[in-house]
């Protein structure tokens, strides 16, 4: 299962290698800072540029959420495992699959392309390869897709890297 921990905006990467350090590795199996790459036009030139695509949260993938829990506890500058009243909240498994599909090794969703056919947008390498229906926007000019998933307990959109290649219209 994955969790979210809370942490300062900016201070991720600190907090990332502050419990690589002090916690042990057996009681986790992944924590990454999901980025997102894109391409942007600067001065005319095209440059492919990395962010946070959650800023302030780190995924936690742990089969037992506990022992991390109380392994933390004391450090405060971490931050803190979202929860609800009772308990520590996973990230529900439609969305932790989905994270699953778009990351790779490094945590980054890569820039994808495609092209648009008859008012269709059809992915032909990257990330959205095959999922172009989790699409729910395009922004041609910015090279940008509009992704939505339930996380940190409500409806969250997100913006990943696309480039349009071509629009064509078929006629039948």
């Amino acid at each position: 299962m994955w969790f979210v921990i809370w942490t300062l905006t900016g201070q991720e990467e600190k907090a990332k290698t502050l419990l690589e350090k002090t916690v042990d590795d057996r009681l986790y199996s992944r924590l990454v800072i999901v980025y997102r790459d894109r391409i942007e036009k600067r001065r005319g030139e095209r440059v492919l540029v990395r962010k946070r695509l959650f800023p302030g949260y780190l995924f936690l993938e742990t089969d037992d959420i506990g022992p991390f829990a109380r392994a933390i506890r004391s450090e405060i500058r971490i931050g803190s495992i979202l929860h609800d009243s009772e308990s520590y909240q996973p990230l529900n498994e439609r969305d932790e699959y989905i994270l699953r599909e778009l990351i790779d090794e490094e945590g980054t969703i890569g820039v994808s392309t495609g092209i648009i056919e008859n008012d269709a947008v059809r992915i032909t390498a990257g990330p959205l390869t095959g999922r172009e229906v989790r699409i729910r926007r395009i922004d041609r000019h910015r090279l940008t897709a509009v992704l939505a998933m339930e996380a940190f307990g409500r409806e969250t959109e997100f913006v990943v890297g696309l480039e349009i290649l071509s629009k064509i219209r078929t006629t039948d």
